[in-house]
């Protein structure tokens, strides 16, 4: 029996200091997948939530072995963010 795939959340409804595997941002307009690709945020990026709310803060690049920065987002974008979360 194979293991269960994590189920898929939106980037909002992480709990603060959840971290997920980002796996789509195709729901948004071509200019805002943009802007979130120009921030790192694209498929098979790492992200942290650390505060939910308008604005969410995201931490971008975490536990990939190089920098990481933290961005603001709006929950609108933030919500059209799919994520695998990953264990703590």
């Amino acid at each position: 029996m194979q293991p269960e795939a994590p189920a898929s959340v939106t980037l909002a409804s992480l709990l603060p200091g959840q971290s997920g595997l980002v796996r789509d941002t195709d729901a948004l307009s071509p200019g805002d997948a943009a802007y979130l690709r120009a921030l790192g945020i694209r498929p098979r990026s790492r992200v942290r939530l650390c505060r939910q709310g308008g604005p969410c803060i995201v931490e971008v690049g975490c536990g990939c072995g190089g920098p990481c920065c933290r961005v603001a987002l709006s929950r609108h974008l933030a919500v059209h963010i799919i994520v695998e979360p990953m264990p703590a």
